[in-house]
């Protein structure tokens, strides 16, 4: 028992702690309902959960290393443009409007024990208000992330082939492109 809070025992378990909470609030919304603040308490109204949920949910995103193949093969195939932060995002663990803001030159590419591995900084975001941010999603977002084997291998091929100082993912002229251009093209070719 805490010493710091000694009402740990109203608070044994996450139920407990939403029903006493619920009724907190629901005591707290009697007075305005009390001094016609308010119509009713909602915290007193009963609800009932649904059988069954009624919001689509999308997909988890865990694919095998097999279904990644096959998707890198319909981007290669249809759009080979977006190849870069596919490979990014599938083998680098990186969001999409961050595989989209790496830059050429910031590609590194070693070999560790025999295998050979990309490091790409991520460093930078390509939003649709900002543009190009060096603001990430959260402070511990900015990250080096490590690519290995074949991947590698093709992300640094494509970034010595590209400019140094043009984003990897760009409009053919080495300027970004938007996250909702790479979204609108992924969804009708891939």
């Amino acid at each position: 028992r805490s010493t710091l809070f000694p009402y740990t025992t109203l608070f044994r378990s996450r139920s407990s702690q939403a029903k006493r909470g619920l009724q907190v609030l629901a005591g707290i919304l009697d007075y305005a309902v009390r001094y016609e603040l308010a119509d009713k308490n909602p915290a007193r109204e009963k609800y009932f959960m649904p059988s069954k949920s009624t919001i689509k949910r999308r997909d988890a995103g865990v694919w095998t290393l097999e279904e990644l193949a096959d998707v890198w093969k319909a981007v290669i195939d249809h759009a080979q443009w977006m190849e870069p932060p596919f490979i990014v995002a599938a083998f680098g663990g990186a969001r999409v409007s961050e595989s989209i803001g790496v830059i050429a030159g910031e590609v590194a590419l070693e070999t560790v024990d025999g295998v050979p591995v990309a490091f790409v900084p991520i460093v930078r975001q390509i939003t649709k208000e900002q543009g190009v941010s060096d603001r990430l999603k959260t402070e511990h977002s900015r990250r080096t992330i490590v690519i290995p084997g074949k991947a590698a291998l093709r992300l640094y091929d494509i970034a010595s082939e590209t400019e140094p100082t043009y984003f990897l993912t760009n409009d053919g002229f080495g300027n970004w492109v938007t996250r909702d251009r790479l979204n609108i093209n992924w969804r009708k070719r891939v």
